[in-house]
């Protein structure tokens, strides 16, 4: 060790050390995710007409529920098709989860998806859109409609709360190619949320 410093040999131990409690913080941290994600593979399932919303905010307390037929009677159930959309917004950017950028044409989306031959969908075109700030996308809001099921305690649907500002973003288009999707996870930001 000639030439370094007690300085420089003091250093060297504590990134060492540090380094050392980096990873066992991060093992923990990992492995306490695990966990919680592992409760996540027991559900529930259930029909629309068979829980009041009482039950369902019971039953979904510690565990992902899957309610079948909430949706049958939504307009976009029928009129959602990439070929519909694509005359209803195909000129309107949508947000494919690019950082900076504008979004791209939904057409763009669309013919991706409609593509026939196997394995040819790019994956990075999946539209995940909050923005219906456009006439076009906001013409899409009609076509579908809050689940008293799973909002009736929903404390943005009361009150200022509902019109403030600073309200979170809290209904996404999210379109994508036939077998997209994700694992089951745990919202990064925490968010309750449903899908359909």
């Amino acid at each position: 060790m000639q030439g370094l410093s007690c300085h420089a040999i003091g250093a060297a131990v504590a990134g060492v050390v540090g380094v050392g409690l980096g990873f066992a913080v991060n093992r923990d941290i990992v492995e306490s995710r695990g966990r919680r994600l592992e409760r996540l593979r027991e559900f529930t399932q259930v029909g629309a007409k068979r829980v009041t919303p009482g039950e369902f905010q019971k039953m979904s307390f510690d565990r992902p529920v899957i309610v079948t037929g909430l949706i049958d009677e939504w307009p976009a159930r029928r009129a959602w098709t990439f070929s519909a959309l694509l005359k209803r917004i195909g000129h309107v950017n949508v947000d494919i989860g690019s950082i900076g950028s504008d979004g791209v044409p939904f057409y763009a989306v669309a013919h991706n998806a409609m593509r026939t031959e196997p394995g040819c969908h790019d994956l990075g075109l999946a539209v995940f859109d909050a923005d219906f700030s456009s006439a076009a996308k906001s013409s899409l809001l009609n076509d579908w409609q809050p689940l008293k099921l799973l909002t009736s305690n929903d404390v943005f649907s009361l009150g200022q709360a509902a019109s403030h500002p600073d309200r979170p973003d809290y209904r996404w288009l999210l379109v994508a190619p036939p077998g997209s999707g994700s694992i089951m996870h745990q919202d990064p930001w925490m968010y309750s949320s449903w899908n359909a």
